[in-house]
């Protein structure tokens, strides 16, 4: 239900959080282990593809929200990508498109985020 693929400057996160696939109680473990990676993210700059979600609940949505506050927190960078319409449909009514980054490709979304990974990756060579 979670992929890590952190081979790249930009991690990249595919998630499935049903809720066709998952249940209430696998949300909250997919929730846990996400905390963890992105606590873990080094540096902090993350893509999350949601291309497996056929359906954002209020849960998988708390769980967006979690993932992208950690990131902030630690002053990184989380986009997300390969959305379907329903779901584009659900960030848009609850404004959550105006705050986050959003892109129609994996690609798009790590290309974007790679010069925020460089930066951090340089600034942490340098110890600042």
């Amino acid at each position: 239900m979670i992929d890590l693929d952190a081979s790249g400057d930009v991690s990249v996160i595919q998630l499935d959080l049903g809720p066709f696939s998952v249940t209430e109680i696998m949300l909250d473990s997919i929730g846990v282990e996400l905390v963890e990676m992105l606590t873990k993210l080094d540096p902090p700059v993350a893509v999350i593809d949601l291309s497996p979600t056929h359906h954002l609940g209020s849960k998988a949505v708390s769980i967006l929200v979690n993932a992208w506050r950690i990131t902030r927190g630690r002053k990184g960078r989380i986009a997300f990508c390969r959305l379907n319409p329903y779901s584009r449909e659900i960030l848009r009514t609850l404004q959550l498109d105006r705050h986050w980054e959003v892109y129609e490709t994996r690609e798009e979304a790590v290309r974007t985020l790679k010069p925020s990974a460089d930066k951090a990756r340089r600034a942490a060579e340098n110890g600042t």
